[in-house]
């Protein structure tokens, strides 16, 4: 295997990061293709002559951010490159932009909305509803809602309340019991 990378133990770089930053600007400047395999740990390792969980663990890290793929048995192999060395199908897909998956919190997948299915539920509620339902309507409410609600609060809150009464911003309601 051609040696892709040298360590110098007088910087303040540690080992590791040195062989991190060369074989990723090896792959950045498509010296190591796509597709391409590199030497195991172990052969790095003996080469540079630093101990093999020094090269494990940049190895890792590179397969962490995507260039290297590293499986059990096999030797790495590039799988992220940059510019010119990929493959023109490549460089289109990745030109398209848009993550396939978000994984940010509190992001719902708006790709699976049923747009289908809530557009028929609308328009057949739509079409259902009387003429007066798209007016201004009781200020205090809907006359069932205001009855869920006075319902609600006399199991949940021990209170007794009277849908039908009660000003135009509120239901009457008052305290049962301790």
């Amino acid at each position: 295997m051609e040696l892709l990378a040298s360590v110098n133990r007088g910087t303040g770089q540690t080992l590791r990061r040195q062989i991190e930053d060369q074989l990723r600007s090896a792959i950045r400047s498509c010296t190591l293709k796509l597709g391409s395999h590199i030497a195991s740990t172990r052969d790095l390792a003996r080469q540079l002559g630093v101990t093999r969980p020094v090269v494990v663990e940049a190895y890792a890290q590179l397969a962490a951010e995507g260039w290297l793929e590293i499986r059990r048995g096999a030797r790495p192999r590039v799988v992220r490159c940059v510019g010119r060395c990929r493959p023109r199908a490549a460089r289109a897909r990745a030109a398209v932009g848009a993550p396939r998956v978000d994984f940010r919190a509190g992001t719902p997948d708006l790709s699976a909305f049923p747009r289908g299915v809530w557009l028929r539920s609308f328009r057949n509620a739509l079409a259902a509803m009387p003429n007066d339902a798209f007016g201004d309507g009781d200020p205090r409410g809907e006359d069932a809602l205001r009855q869920a609600l006075s319902e609600y609060l006399g199991r949940v809150r021990g209170l007794v309340t009277d849908a039908a009464i009660g000003s135009s911003s509120s239901v009457a309601m008052r305290r049962v019991g301790p």
